[in-house]
């Protein structure tokens, strides 16, 4: 990123946040690495092309945007609590859900937001947990060939993004994260029964707000 521009982009967001480096380019927008100045926190930036004029680009932007804000709208009481559960969130800024994926078959956006609660919305704060959830979701997304774009781990539910297979459906999905999440806790059944889902992409007709 030239100096100018990083200039310019530093002037549009402010002194709130930081700009440490650009991370990389995809097919939608520039994703930029910043610190949250007053939170102390490392964030992303996503910047659509100036010359844009794509409206389902725009749009997309907007969704995702959405629905990050969705993921990030439980604010903990004991800033304690905040600094144990941020070490915890899952955000790859390299995968980009915008893009269509490609099979033998077909050109296909298939992306799922998924919402799994806890049975009584009981609450889970303990460190030893919260570490084998992040990693289990991590090591399940990679060996079912999931793009798990975010993942937000929180005391009584957890939302995944993911990009998925064309040959699952979102029943299979729910189901094999809330097996890969029980074995966390001895096969035990801490899930409500079901999970919450829904679509985003190129054709989900604003199935997702």
């Amino acid at each position: 990123m030239s100096e100018d521009l990083h200039d310019r982009l530093q002037a549009a967001v402010g002194n709130e946040l930081e700009l440490i480096r650009l991370v990389g380019r995809g097919g939608m927008a520039e994703v930029h690495l910043a610190r949250d100045c007053a939170l102390d926190r490392l964030v992303v930036i996503k910047v659509l092309p100036p010359d844009s004029a794509d409206q389902s680009a725009h749009e997309r932007f907007r969704r995702e945007a959405r629905l990050a804000a969705q993921l990030e709208h439980h604010p903990l009481a004991d800033p304690r609590m905040e600094e144990r559960f941020a070490r915890y969130q899952i955000h790859n800024p390299e995968i980009d859900l915008s893009q269509p994926r490609q099979t033998a078959h077909a050109v296909n956006w298939y992306n799922l937001h998924v919402v799994l609660v806890q049975a009584e919305r009981w609450r889970e704060i303990r460190d030893e947990f919260l570490q084998k959830v992040h990693a289990m979701l991590l090591r399940s997304s990679a060996a079912k060939g999931h793009l798990l774009s975010r993942a937000a781990i929180l005391t009584d539910h957890f939302h995944l993004m993911l990009g998925c297979q064309t040959d699952e459906t979102p029943q299979e999905v729910i189901l094999s994260y809330m097996n890969n999440l029980a074995y966390v806790w001895g096969m035990r059944p801490v899930f409500q029964f079901g999970g919450f889902v829904g679509t985003f992409g190129e054709y989900d007709l604003g199935a997702v707000q």
